[in-house]
């Protein structure tokens, strides 16, 4: 009865308007959702003396789990993926939720985990997705993007745990000259560092310190080129497989024994 009857709310959930709606640009929700959290993070974090840290705590959280229903989102078209997802961004949600009030290691180290490997997961599915289309259409350059950014955040929640369990493994070397003060509990920082260090950027100012911290930073870099190159590679494989054949100059020209019948 009880399997019957999740799998009668799957089905009426699936067939609603407003998520069949949902479900047709989910890429591009799940996209959009994850640069709103990009652009909003820093933002926020500059006006954070004028609304005070809950306020700015209460913007990021509502961005977070805006993000993380979005992915939740772009993952549930079959009911086995649909299951782990809510069981992993389940918990994710209800982390989030509840740093706004108390912000323990313990909690925050959970959080990161979830996070971890909930985000894992929906790059894991949309990656396999990517395999599966014979055409290149927006939503496959939607889901392109959106592993791509998937990674960005993973490894921030990667770096973010490492700085949570073993402080001093990251090093601001501008902090002399910032008089703000340099910090991996947050995103912004973690983030940065994220993007930065798997687009092979490396302007330096945050140093991996600890010999976990570097290894892993070098393994986001190697990670993020190796999937632009097999990211490249199949897309540019789909768009030749649907061009269609173009014929040879020398099939457009007529024969000899044409030219003689005529």
């Amino acid at each position: 009865m009880g399997r019957n009857t999740l799998g009668q709310l799957y089905e009426r959930w699936t067939r609603s308007r407003t998520v069949a709606g949902l479900n047709a640009h989910r890429f591009s929700v799940l996209l959009v959702a994850m640069l709103m959290l990009i652009v909003a993070t820093p933002v926020v974090e500059l006006l954070e003396p004028s609304i005070s840290t809950f306020g700015a705590h209460l913007a990021l959280t509502v961005f977070s789990v805006v993000m993380l229903l979005s992915a939740v989102l772009a993952v549930c078209q079959r009911r086995l993926t649909a299951w782990l997802a809510f069981s992993l961004g389940g918990p994710s949600l209800i982390l989030h939720l509840a740093s706004l009030f108390e912000r323990p290691v313990g909690s925050m180290a959970a959080m990161y985990v979830v996070d971890i490997l909930f985000l894992t997961f929906v790059a894991v599915v949309l990656l396999y997705r990517l395999f599966e289309p014979r055409h290149v259409t927006f939503n496959v350059i939607c889901a392109s993007l959106c592993v791509y950014l998937l990674l960005g955040f993973v490894w921030a929640n990667v770096y973010s745990l490492i700085a949570l369990l073993q402080p001093g493994s990251f090093h601001y070397s501008l902090a002399s000259s910032n008089p703000a003060p340099f910090s991996m509990d947050g995103l912004a920082y973690p983030l940065y560092f994220s993007l930065v260090t798997m687009s092979t950027l490396g302007y330096g100012d945050i140093i991996p310190v600890s010999a976990l911290a570097r290894m892993l930073a070098a393994t986001q870099a190697v990670t993020g080129q190796l999937y632009l190159v097999v990211l490249v590679a199949r897309l540019v494989g789909l768009h030749i497989s649907q061009t269609p054949a173009r014929p040879h100059r020398a099939d457009l020209e007529p024969r000899s024994s044409d030219r003689d019948a005529n």
